[in-house]
């Protein structure tokens, strides 16, 4: 399997930003100031969601629809009734 760029940029720097969330609900760093804390959970919280945009840059078509949007539409179909 070969993964995209962007999704292994998506992966890593989201998993660091709730890393280092996890990290201050466990109470490190311990003899951290208020305002280091802050610090520290302004850039995790950054790196959490800082992956996403590269999620979007999937190719798309000329009238702006993704690509692989278009085909996963097509295969959702509702279930037959009887």
């Amino acid at each position: 399997m070969h993964p995209a760029v962007s999704v292994i940029f998506f992966t890593v720097t989201s998993g660091a930003g709730f890393g280092m969330i996890f990290l201050l609900g466990l109470g490190f760093p311990v003899d951290a100031s208020a305002l280091r804390v802050f610090f520290v959970a302004l850039v995790g919280g950054g790196l959490a969601v800082a992956g996403r945009p590269s999620i979007s840059a999937i190719p798309s078509e000329p009238g702006g629809r993704s690509v692989n949007g278009a085909r996963a539409g097509c295969r959702v179909r509702a279930s037959p009734q009887s």
